[in-house]
């Protein structure tokens, strides 16, 4: 994604991961463009959804948050409208993150 040979149109990512965490991930894809030019959905998995963790997911144009566990049909339902309708995105310039 980095080098803009792979623009996905989802990526789910946990607030918990080894290395980087969701947030870190999703400011990192945002500083990269990716969704200027990709238009790439970002969803953030979390087991405790708490307001001090979404806040900065929020402002950095998280497209959703997700609890665990995720069952298809939960998925369908919150993912598919993602899909369905063209959400108002606030996509700022790259520099913003």
């Amino acid at each position: 994604m980095e080098n803009g040979e792979v623009r996905p149109d989802l990526i789910v990512a946990d607030f918990q991961m080894p290395d980087m965490n969701g947030v870190e991930l999703l400011k990192r894809v945002r500083s990269n463009g990716v969704s200027v030019f990709g238009q790439t959905f970002f969803v953030i998995l979390t087991g405790f959804l708490e307001l001090e963790k979404a806040v900065p997911a929020l402002r950095l144009g998280v497209d959703g948050l997700l609890s665990k566990p995720l069952t298809a049909a939960n998925a369908e339902k919150k993912l598919g409208g993602l899909f369905t309708t063209k959400p108002a995105r606030d996509v700022r310039d790259p520099d913003y993150y």
